[in-house]
């Protein structure tokens, strides 16, 4: 082969290396811009999903998101995040309170005719009668509890939250609330992602 022809097949090699090169470079660009954008968009859903279910009991200060970790297998990637939602309780009262109320009802004892629990008399006639046996122990029940609950009337709380979020290939995400050892989906939802 002729000098001139080897520099030729070079210089194309070389160009076409290059140009290998810098659309790899934009592909991979693109592919990083849009991991961002989905990122964005599945913080912002899940910020908006933790401050809906939570707003109904509690006044919400700020959510704060970490991402903990990326999974991605088989044309799905998960998302782990832990919410710290910053947030005090919406009643001014524990008798207001639907989880004491409900303990005062399966107690049988009138906490709206009391007006408060603290003006309940504590005898075994202001609870059911099949539990009027067991007054002393209701009772003190019921106090430990009220005083459990007292703690947090007024008071900012920081709420960890745990969060997944499943992206499929396309574009459809399923969030997930960790609650006990389960994981509760909250919501399915497309991704709307402007591409480049």
């Amino acid at each position: 082969m002729k000098k001139s022809a080897k520099v030729i097949i070079m210089a194309l090699l070389s160009a076409s290396m290059l140009l290998g090169t810098v659309q790899t470079g934009l592909a991979q660009q693109l592919n990083e811009d849009n991991a961002e954008i989905r990122t964005a968009e599945v913080e912002s859903e899940i910020e908006y999903a933790v401050t809906d279910k939570f707003s109904e009991y509690y006044m919400i200060d700020d959510a704060l998101l970490t991402l903990c970790g990326v999974h991605t297998a088989q044309g799905r990637t998960e998302y782990y995040y832990k919410v710290q939602l910053s947030a005090t309780l919406r009643y001014t009262a524990v008798e207001e309170m639907d989880y004491f109320q409900g303990l005062a009802d399966a107690a049988g004892i009138d906490l709206e005719g009391a007006g408060t629990f603290s003006c309940i008399s504590r005898s075994a006639d202001d609870i059911s009668a099949g539990l009027q046996p067991y007054a002393s122990a209701v009772f003190n029940y019921l106090d430990e509890e009220y005083e459990k609950l007292d703690a947090y009337i007024g008071k900012q709380q920081m709420i960890p939250i745990y969060m997944k979020a499943v992206v499929n290939e396309y574009d459809y995400v399923e969030l997930f609330r960790m609650q006990g050892m389960n994981m509760l989906l909250l919501k399915n939802f497309p991704l709307v992602q402007e591409m480049n």
